[in-house]
């Protein structure tokens, strides 16, 4: 099975291909009917769009100890906090899980539990955040490696809404408009994901509220 990308919202730095119809092409496939073909039989010679798959709540936190790659940051309009001036911004992480030599050293150490993992070895994932947590890592790494600008009138540590790297794109220096079409890195995270839990006035009925950061 062949894997094609196909531009869409989250990919418009992508130019589709310009194609030659001068000659009419011929589809190698025939009429498709309902049930004559087993499931494996219809895939076994299809193209397979590249996408990532949404990771979030308990799926999220079964990503401790699984090693991945972020290969793409991608900014995008968040909430407005109470008491904010400009709206926050979060962020999309595409990775991939390391491939099954790696998954498999790592279990045979005792450092994972194959039966909780929420991923497959190999699979294409994508973490939304907008935290202290991975969102600022993030930011962070990006300003770092000298890929976006943000002022230095701010902490680098602090509260939510206190540290530069909690900052939306509106108010960088520079690298917003890359930031909105995706940023390519890679990024390992050896151990996965971690989290911490505390207690907040923005949850109810004494849920802990949690953070979750790369590791």
């Amino acid at each position: 099975m062949a894997k094609v990308q196909i531009p869409g919202a989250a990919d418009q730095n992508l130019v589709p291909e310009v194609k030659d119809y001068t000659e009419q092409a011929i589809s190698p496939f025939g009429l498709y009917y309902p049930g004559a073909e087993p499931w494996e039989t219809l895939i076994a010679d299809a193209d397979e769009v590249l996408g990532h798959e949404l990771i979030s709540g308990e799926a999220a936190d079964r990503l401790i100890g699984v090693p991945f790659l972020i290969t793409r940051l991608i900014y995008r309009p968040g909430v407005m906090r109470h008491g904010a001036f400009t709206r926050d911004d979060y962020m999309s992480a595409e990775a991939v899980i390391a491939p099954l030599n790696v998954i498999s050293e790592r279990a045979r150490k005792g450092r994972l539990d194959l039966d909780t993992m929420s991923v497959e070895p190999g699979e294409h994932i994508v973490i939304n955040d907008g935290s202290t947590g991975i969102y600022r890592q993030g930011t962070q790494y990006l300003a770092v490696k000298g890929l976006i600008g943000l002022p230095d009138t701010m902490p680098e540590i602090g509260p939510k809404g206190e540290s530069r790297y909690d900052l939306p794109r509106s108010e960088w220096l520079w690298g917003a408009d890359q930031a909105t079409a995706g940023i390519s890195i890679r990024m390992l995270a050896p151990r996965g994901l971690r989290y911490s839990e505390y207690d907040s006035e923005y949850t109810a009925d004494g849920t802990l509220a949690k953070t979750r950061y790369i590791a």
